[in-house]
């Protein structure tokens, strides 16, 4: 298989995975996220419980709290890809992230949708969580740019681990050199 086919296959492979990741964020935070009880209005309408309001929030911030998790791990598993590290993994792992939270934030709006016929007045119903806007989506692939970051500032190679040809260029064999302390000034 020819290099370049090779790397789009497994750019799909990745893809695919996230996607997958997000799907599966989706039915967590589904599973986790708390509803709201409430009660409902003669006019058919519900009003939260006085203490139940509260769960609005909890529902935003667990959602945004397992993206950002989800993108903390798979930061951390696109830097252990040693042979393709560097900014273009970096830029990718961050889109293929936001791409992955999107779908996790598409597919929590269509497990979230509320009943259509909630009940006679004055009814306890049980409403499903809320993700509120669509700003929790930048969470996940602010964690894949963190943990990322984080191992580039913590690798001590100016290569980040690559294995680089005995045919390098002078300027990162000098670049080596630098950062191993073995260049004569």
């Amino acid at each position: 298989m020819m290099p370049a086919r090779r790397d789009s296959v497994i750019g799909g492979c990745v893809a695919t995975a996230f996607v997958v990741l997000g799907v599966v964020l989706a039915l967590l935070w589904f599973r986790l996220a708390p509803a709201e009880l409430s009660v409902v209005l003669r006019d058919g309408s519900t009003a939260p419980l006085p203490t139940e309001s509260d769960h609005r929030f909890d529902g935003v911030a667990l959602f945004a709290l397992m993206g950002f998790g989800g993108g903390l791990v798979s930061g951390t598993a696109l830097w252990q890809w040693r042979s393709h590290r560097g900014p273009v993994l970096l830029v990718a792992g961050v889109a293929v992230s936001l791409l992955s939270a999107w779908v996790a934030y598409r597919c929590g709006l269509l497990l979230t949708t509320p009943p259509t016929a909630p009940g006679p007045a004055g009814t306890l119903v049980a409403l499903p969580p809320v993700l509120g806007s669509a700003i929790v989506v930048v969470a996940q692939p602010l964690g894949a740019a963190l943990a990322y970051a984080t191992a580039v500032s913590f690798s001590g190679d100016v290569h980040l681990g690559r294995r680089v040809n005995s045919e390098a260029q002078p300027d990162e064999a000098l670049g080596a050199e630098l950062s191993s302390g073995t260049a004569a000034v």
